[in-house]
């Protein structure tokens, strides 16, 4: 059972990575990172937490997203290592001034990988990446 548990924490931060991703709360996704951990994002392996706050502070602030995750599975793959696999469905489009819906547009769907390692802080991203499956239109 405390594989099970451990799984089930994995799959819990990916989830909430995504949603601090889309709320664009960037200190928490960082934080989501062991040390030494990489983020393998839009070509570019950022491999400290300001190189990764650098590419996060470059999307454009009137863009809403949203993350949309399913066919999610975690394995163990090591004794102190969990893999999250997941397909990721993407979505943006600018935000209304008035606070209402924004129009999305699709950006495409990816093949997504979270590896996590066990830390004293408890479970941490050693390595996020995807692969594009479907393009945007």
């Amino acid at each position: 059972m405390p594989q099970h548990n451990d799984e089930s924490a994995c799959i819990a931060a990916t989830l909430r990575f995504f949603r601090a991703l889309d709320a664009r709360d960037h200190a928490a996704c960082i934080a989501a990172f062991a040390p030494g951990g990489v983020w393998h994002r839009q070509g570019q392996a950022l491999d400290t937490p300001e190189a990764m706050m650098a590419s996060l502070e470059k999307r454009p602030t009137g863009r809403v997203t949203a993350h949309l995750l399913n066919n999610l599975i975690a394995e163990s793959s090591g004794p102190e290592r969990i893999t999250v696999r997941f397909l990721l469905s993407a979505y943006d489009g600018p935000a209304n001034e008035d606070g209402s819906a924004a129009t999305a547009r699709f950006a495409g769907v990816l093949d997504a990988t979270d590896e996590y390692r066990r830390t004293a802080e408890g479970w941490r991203l050693a390595v996020k990446s995807t692969r594009p499956v479907f393009k945007g239109a």
